[in-house]
């Protein structure tokens, strides 16, 4: 009985928030900040974030949040190259036929975040537990349940990709989020031990610097000190501005550039 009484509730509290996805960021915003949020006049970059979000069009987010649909905007751009190798796309995960896949590689759904499995041996899976998880997360009303419309405009499939070496000391490949303003690249925010409880992380700005004072970190974004700080040294600015520029259209005034290993160079 409370079994069925907690299943009828949430099933409750999803349609509730699929309606008022607004008041449901207010409340998160609020939770977290200890302030309220503020959309008639945001003053910082998670105010202007929701304020894109809910008094702008944001029906491109949804293809550019999508980690399948997303390949089409990069090709477009005419940058397939940097695309990671794509296996297979499939609507169940019954219909994965693993003889077809390489030795290792990434499953992993469309429609969310950290919903992946990592195969170094096919021959070690467990494909009752991988059929069932990702079927489960197929399921999930992201959009919902994050403040996020957008993704619930994303049709759900999986997908597999060529698995990525970690690098640098890392534990998994670190990957680098370029946050841009009004079409400039202004922050460097690099990624890496990444696993199921969170990942380590730094904010740099482009001469890679690191600005700590400018992150709030948590129990799932930790601080820590980079294994790469001293291999990694910098980005030529007017490379990623070129790249950005030239290679990329611009939606809204506020993106990010994700990358693994782009224009990252050695000393």
């Amino acid at each position: 009985m409370k079994d069925l009484f907690r299943k009828s509730a949430k099933k409750l509290a999803i349609v509730v928030l699929d309606r008022h996805p607004e008041a449901y960021a207010r409340y998160i915003f609020k939770k977290r900040f200890h302030r309220k949020m503020n959309l008639d006049a945001p003053k910082d970059i998670n105010e202007k974030i929701n304020w894109l979000k809910f008094r702008t069009d944001t029906s491109e987010w949804s293809r550019l949040t999508d980690k399948y649909r997303v390949r089409e905007y990069v090709t477009a751009c005419g940058l397939a190259d940097i695309l990671v190798p794509l296996y297979g796309k499939w609507n169940r995960a019954e219909e994965i036929n693993l003889d077809e896949l390489p030795e290792s590689f990434v499953l992993k759904t469309n429609n969310s975040s950290g919903t992946i499995f990592i195969v170094k041996n096919k021959d070690d899976i467990d494909r009752e537990t991988m059929c069932r998880s990702l079927n489960y997360w197929l399921r999930q009303k992201v959009g919902v349940l994050s403040a996020e419309p957008h993704y619930q405009m994303i049709e759900p499939c999986i997908v597999a990709e060529q698995l990525l070496p970690a690098n640098n000391g890392s534990t998994s490949p670190i990957d680098y989020k370029i946050w841009c303003f009004n079409g400039e690249p202004f922050s460097i925010w690099a990624t890496h031990n990444r696993d199921a409880s969170g990942a380590i992380v730094g904010l740099y700005d482009l001469n890679w610097n690191y600005q700590p004072e400018y992150q709030v970190f948590c129990s799932h974004y930790r601080e820590g000190t980079p294994p790469y700080r001293n291999r990694i040294i910098w980005i030529k600015c007017w490379t990623l501005r070129v790249y950005w520029q030239n290679r990329f259209r611009k939606y809204g005034s506020i993106y990010m550039l994700w990358m693994t290993g782009v224009f990252i160079l050695e000393r």
